[in-house]
């Protein structure tokens, strides 16, 4: 798989696991508000790149890659749900907090499944099936621009 894609993936996780550590961190409720919704916009892009870009290439490569990748969209389902509650209760919620934190433990469950196990994966099988250009249509559709969908074989 393109180093540029996995790369992209691997620091959208890092920066995602920043941002939960860093609501942690803080006591103030505006600043924690800001960091969530800053958390959950992230989330939502990232989810929507992998399940547009990359998720169908894996998908369609093999049967072991179908059964990963509905694994994955199961997981982005009960992330995105997650986000939903967490957004419906407000910062000022005392369980705004709680949800929170069950939302960073299904995404840390999420990334280390996915970098232990699909990422290898693809970056194996995957390699010579995945056009050069794929990393920049997900910066650009990071980027909110709209791109052609990759071209399965």
């Amino acid at each position: 798989m393109e180093k540029m894609l996995l790369k992209i993936l691997e620091n959208d996780h890092e920066m995602v696991k920043d941002l939960f550590l860093r609501f942690n961190q803080i006591s103030d409720n505006e600043e924690k508000n800001r960091v969530a919704k800053k958390t959950f916009k992230n989330l939502e892009i990232h989810g929507k790149v992998e399940e547009e870009l990359v998720y169908p290439i894996i998908r369609n490569f093999s049967e072991k890659g179908k059964e990963m990748i509905e694994h994955g969209i199961e997981e982005h389902r009960k992330i995105m749900e997650l986000i939903k509650q967490t957004k419906g209760l407000g910062i000022a919620s005392v369980d705004f907090s709680p949800k929170f934190q069950e939302l960073a433990q299904a995404v840390i469950h999420h990334v280390t499944e996915e970098e232990n196990t699909v990422f290898p994966f693809a970056e194996k099988n995957l390699g010579n099936k995945l056009s050069v250009g794929l990393g920049a249509k997900m910066l650009k559709m990071k980027a909110g621009e709209k791109i052609a969908r990759p071209k399965l074989e």
